[in-house]
């Protein structure tokens, strides 16, 4: 080809291409900001009607969780669905000398701290991440359980469970509850204390 002619389609090529560029590059970042409120989930409105003081997103459509952004966390904390009716959501300063030791699991590379208000109690939780396992960490929550409660995590990557006790006067006495997610870490939330509401209160 003649240098000339080489000369004169390179900046008629090199426009269009910086131009489709440009036009990708803002698209595609807008198209990600706005993929984190595309959802069909009716208590996701709900929630943040609730809570507008927080950014609460609803990511993936087949786990049933919601993520509170928040800076200083990797992806977020972690909100179980099963908490969000009628939630009130509170960050607040961790203070682990209020979390029962048995409760608090030892290696976490993140921790945060939340009080939730919803539809049925007022409970005390907490977040953490781990590199460890399902396994070692459902280990850990169920170490101080009676045997006949030692379940184990069956090779599932999310486990959800409410542990509780019949005191001798027929009433429950709530022990934990946890929300588990393993992915290329495992985000979990805990919670330590409940308050629970009347029925009438709750309905």
């Amino acid at each position: 080809m003649n240098i000339y002619k080489l000369l004169i389609l390179i900046p008629a090529i090199g426009v269009p291409f910086a131009i489709g560029l440009f036009l990708y590059a803002r698209f595609t970042t807008r198209n990600v900001a706005d993929r984190e409120q595309l959802t069909t989930d009716p208590l996701h409105g709900k929630l943040h009607a609730l809570n507008p003081q927080l950014r609460i997103v609803d990511e993936f459509a087949n786990v049933p969780l919601y993520w509170i952004k928040t800076p200083g966390t990797k992806d977020g904390i972690l909100f179980p669905k099963s908490e969000a009716a009628g939630a009130k959501i509170r960050l607040t300063e961790c203070d682990l000398s209020a979390i029962p030791p048995q409760l608090l699991y030892p290696r976490r590379n993140e921790t945060a701290c939340l009080e939730i208000d919803n539809d049925s109690h007022k409970l005390s939780a907490y977040f953490f991440r781990t590199r460890d396992g399902i396994k070692d960490v459902v280990a850990f929550f169920e170490a101080p359980l009676d045997p006949t409660r030692r379940f184990g995590a069956s090779g599932s990557t999310v486990k959800e469970r409410t542990e509780e006790r019949r005191r001798e006067d027929g009433s429950r006495e709530f022990l934990f509850s946890y929300f588990l997610w393993q992915r290329y870490d495992l985000v979990a939330f805990v919670g330590y204390r409940e308050q629970p509401k009347p029925k009438e209160e709750g309905q």
